[in-house]
């Protein structure tokens, strides 16, 4: 039963694959384009609205986890952004890469749209690219960070806890 929903799985990802780079040639950069705006105006206002909430999470110890939850659920919607960005330069340019980029995984359209900005030496937008990319990563990893310190800490105090008791039950049986 596990091969075959491996296998069911392997081959519901390569359809998504082949719709979306069927979608590329039919007009999906047209309407990736129009999407785009909404799409960037949800991770800014997720970055804009969801950074602060996550510092005021930070402040009490009890949620500080969720506080670093926030920092990594904020990146997603701004990255899924940066992916639609790269994708259409990708295809403003040359559907082959794009669609080579779509089938290394769809994350490969990242790389090929900042090849492409590197080779056509337009550097204001690779740039902007590079730091998008920073803020995003830094987001995931400070919030990933943030929320395996706090699993520490609670662990330490569970186990901090249980030795207390421990030691309580022995003194308690002590003549």
């Amino acid at each position: 039963m596990k091969n075959f929903l491996s296998g069911l799985g392997w081959w519901l990802l390569g359809v998504a694959w082949l719709a979306v780079i069927i979608l590329l040639f039919l007009g999906g950069a047209r309407l990736a384009g129009i999407i785009e705006p909404w799409v960037m105006y949800v991770g800014t206002y997720t970055l804009l609205f969801g950074i602060p909430i996550s510092l005021l999470l930070l402040i009490l110890r009890q949620t500080r986890g969720w506080g670093g939850l926030g920092f990594y659920i904020t990146s997603w919607p701004f990255g899924i952004w940066i992916w639609l960005v790269c994708l259409i330069y990708a295809v403003s340019i040359s559907q082959f890469w794009a669609v080579l980029g779509v089938l290394a995984g769809g994350a490969g359209v990242v790389p090929v749209a900042a090849i492409m900005m590197l080779f056509r030496r337009d550097w204001s937008n690779l740039g902007g690219l590079l730091i998008d990319i920073i803020i995003v990563f830094s987001l995931r990893w400070l919030g990933l960070w943030i929320m395996a310190r706090a699993e520490e800490r609670k662990s330490a105090e569970l186990h901090a806890t249980a030795l207390k008791e421990i030691a309580n039950a022995r003194n308690e049986s002590l003549p």
